[in-house]
Parts: C-alpha cells; structure tokens; sequence
C-alpha cells in the first residue's frame, strides 16, 4: 500500500486515454493522489474547491480550453503559484507560447518519454529521486 504523500495532482484532458496513460504515469509517482477533469471548465470549478500541488492541463479541449482554464485558475485566490503543466500533443513553439502567455509553467508533449514525464513531473512537485526510493 502506498503511503499518502497529501500531494495532489489533477489531470485535465478530454480524451478519456489521454487520462488514463497519465494516471497511470502518475500512479508510477509514489504517494500522489490524482484527480481527472474532462474539460478546461471542470478544471477551474475543481480548482476552487480543491488545492492541487500540480495540474497537467491539455491545450485542446470542448467547452474551455487548457490557456483560457489556466488565466481563470490564476485568478483563484491562492491558486496563483500552483505549478500548471501543458500536456498536448502539439509541440510547435507558436503553442508553447500560448501556454506560457495563458500562465502555464512548463510544456510536455504526448505522446510522452517516461523518463522526460518522470523527471519533469518531480521537478515541479519539488521531489527527488531518493526521497522517493525511500519511501518506495
């Protein structure tokens, strides 16, 4: 059983896959707790009501996508330093502009390198490789 860690991370994407290989990414992570919304609107409604330590966050989504859900997470009181990564299978730098520009923090692109997603996921959650073969 894995110990809990209290570090949350929420997963935003529309394709139920997408989510599912970055949970199970996740999961790889010891001792993180992680949520999935559907759309960029569900991210922003289950951002003011829960703090996460990390969200992953698609570009391309139905009802709001992954720049305008970031600008309107970054004015939720205390959500302004929340470390917010896109997730998106477009890799062109006119889109790694956007993400930087809407607030986003960092840039992952699908499909995803596991040890790129690894290392850059303990980056942002202030983690280190030792701590969590200590905890493993």
């Amino acid at each position: 059983m894995k110990e809990e860690s209290g570090q949350r991370v929420l997963v935003v994407d529309d394709e139920p896959i997408n989510r599912a290989i970055a949970a199970c990414m996740l999961g790889e992570i010891c001792c993180l707790t992680v949520d999935q919304a559907n759309n960029g609107m569900e991210a922003v409604e289950m951002s003011r009501r829960e703090s996460y330590d990390l969200i992953l966050m698609d570009m391309q989504m139905p009802v709001m996508d992954g720049p305008e859900a970031t600008r309107q997470i970054r004015r939720i009181p205390g959500r302004q330093a929340v470390p917010i990564l896109a997730f998106t299978a477009n890799a062109l730098d006119e889109a790694r502009e956007c993400c930087l520009e809407a607030g986003m923090n960092d840039f992952l692109a699908k499909p995803a390198i596991p040890e790129v997603f690894r290392a850059t996921l303990l980056k942002w959650l202030g983690r280190h490789e030792s701590r969590l073969e200590d905890r493993s």
